[in-house]
């Protein structure tokens, strides 16, 4: 028993180890997973959500100044001895009173206070830092998902790259299937002396060439991975999945440019900011207003002097007479703030309006361009399968075969390369007119 016990644990640890290996090989990623994976890991992403944290941080300590502060206090002392009333005879030689002496403030004293301070007003500036932490954290959210728009269009990018690089190399092993087979042709017919010894070298040249570029298109796979990899996160050896066409969004361009007008987020971050300016400006009249806060407190100690508890409630008025300028370059400061924001936001319209514009023309431009090199594919096969008869029959050169060769590849390369990139015309439309990821980034 003990002689098939070892092959057999032997046999299943080499089968547990292998699965790991085979499961790596076999990954394969959706567009939709590379975008999960890059939400998740991507540094630029992580680091806006700390700032979003911290706004949300800054609203409290903003609210701060506008809630009562409530204060305990302790304080206890030592002494080296007790104080006494009346204090020593002399004392009372110069004022005579009938009283007995009692302890004034003990060796061991303790004193506590309770204070409660409330601001009362001050012109409304505590109200407008708040309101506007409140206005910060909206505009950290916003940047938040243009951070997260940015990088899925980003790893977007990255993924169609790989993508075409795959789809080149598949191309590419079919270019030198057909140059091995060239190849073989020439050969086939030099023997026999159909061709001369220069349709061979011709094969040869063509078959070099593609091995050539098979080692090329490989190696830029390789890099365009590693670049996927760092972007997003991923780890280790993998394949993506061939992406579907996205869709386009409807409209005509006049309705998108409407459209983004409305929903782009750098707009609401534009009005959020100047929202802003207006609360500075806010802030800055308020810094000539009185302000005026009470402060209530309560004490006990077990010292007799003055008392041994006592109450007491008092309003302090600050009234800027003089600070030196300070609030007229603040309100200059505010004023000049409301009109860069409106400037701001016209320039920020055009440029919308342009790179709508640009997108939707350049879309309709490739998707032209996509279905004249799908005739010009359908040609290419055409010719290169007449040539090859041709060939083969002695009809055709070997110059001619090769050339025919070399456009049916460079027309199947241009083609998935033109379509690759209208995918990505399309989600970049999306982004422009404010669309894309947005079951994403929110």
């Amino acid at each position: 028993m003990r002689f098939f016990t070892i092959p057999l644990i032997v046999s299943l640890t080499m089968s547990w180890c292998s699965l790991p290996v085979r499961a790596q090989e076999e990954r394969q990623y959706t567009l939709s997973q590379v975008y999960r994976i890059a939400l998740k890991m991507n540094e630029e992403i992580k680091i806006t959500e700390e700032q979003y944290q911290q706004s949300g941080h800054a609203i409290t300590k903003a609210r701060s100044a506008i809630l009562p502060h409530l204060s305990f206090n302790f304080l206890g002392t030592h002494y080296d001895r007790s104080v006494m009333f009346p204090m020593d005879q002399e004392f009372l030689e110069m004022f005579p009173l009938e009283i007995a002496p009692f302890e004034m403030i003990p060796q061991n004293a303790y004193t506590m206070t309770v204070s409660l301070g409330v601001l009362l007003y001050d012109g409304g500036r505590s109200w407008n830092l708040y309101n506007g932490a409140k206005t910060n954290k909206e505009m950290t959210g916003n940047n938040l998902r243009l951070t997260r728009q940015g990088i899925l269009l980003a790893s977007a990018a990255a993924y169609y790259i790989v993508i075409k690089a795959q789809k080149e190399v598949e191309l590419t092993r079919q270019y030198l299937e057909l140059a091995e087979k060239q190849l073989k042709v020439a050969q086939s017919r030099f023997r026999v002396g159909e061709v001369t010894k220069t349709a061979v070298l011709q094969a040869e040249f063509d078959l070099l060439n593609s091995r050539s570029e098979l080692i090329q298109k490989e190696n830029e796979l390789k890099i365009a991975k590693d670049r996927l990899s760092s972007l997003v996160g991923i780890e280790g050896d993998y394949q993506l999945a061939e992406p579907t066409s996205p869709p386009i969004p409807e409209g005509a361009l006049d309705e998108l440019i409407t459209f983004a007008l409305q929903n782009r987020l750098e707009l609401r971050n534009n009005s959020l900011n100047q929202r802003l300016a207006n609360m500075e400006m806010g802030n800055a009249r308020g810094r000539f207003i009185p302000t005026v806060s009470t402060q209530a407190s309560f004490l006990r100690q077990n010292a007799l002097f003055p008392s041994k508890e006592y109450a007491s409630i008092g309003i302090n008025v600050a009234i800027p007479i003089f600070d030196g300028g300070l609030g007229i370059a603040e309100m200059r400061e505010a004023k000049s703030m409301q009109v860069q924001a409106r400037l701001s936001r016209d320039r920020l319209v055009k440029n919308i309006e342009l790179e709508i514009t640009e997108a939707y023309l350049g879309l309709d431009s490739l998707t032209e361009a996509v279905k004249t090199l799908e005739k010009l594919v359908q040609l290419a096969e055409e010719n290169y399968q007449l040539v090859s008869r041709f060939f083969a029959v002695g009809e055709a050169t070997s110059l001619e075969l090769s050339q025919a060769l070399n456009a049916l590849d460079r027309a199947r390369k241009n083609l998935t390369s033109l379509r690759y990139d209208r995918h990505l015309a399309i989600l970049n439309l999306q982004k422009v007119v404010g669309i894309f990821a947005a079951e994403y980034i929110y």
